[in-house]
């Protein structure tokens, strides 16, 4: 039988920490948060090889997606694609504690 706090919570079998391991949930929010740190400093990290690019010359090496995304917005474009995506994963760490930190003062 569920309560209406079960019901009406859309992701509460997945994240509950009293079935089984209590560390887990934790686990996977702390794992999403460093995917998207991840994902920022990887973003910023080619941000930077662009402007190394365009300023001095030569070769960069550049998948069909990241060229694509170049020709249609430039260096920024591929910096902001990078950085959604990691931030993406920030929010959903955040979140995802946020939502066991609710938990577990019930």
């Amino acid at each position: 039988m569920q309560n209406e706090t079960d019901k009406n919570q859309e992701n509460f079998a997945e994240d509950h920490i009293y079935s089984g391991n209590k560390k887990e949930p934790y686990i996977r929010a702390w794992f999403n948060i460093g995917i998207g740190l991840i994902f920022v400093v990887a973003g910023t990290l080619r941000f930077f090889a662009i402007q190394k690019w365009e300023n001095k010359g030569g070769n960069i090496e550049m998948d069909d997606v990241t060229l694509w995304l170049y020709k249609f917005g430039g260096k920024w474009a591929i910096l902001g694609l990078i950085l959604a995506v990691g931030l993406f994963f920030i929010r959903r760490g955040y979140i995802r504690i946020k939502r066991l930190k609710i938990m577990e003062r019930m």
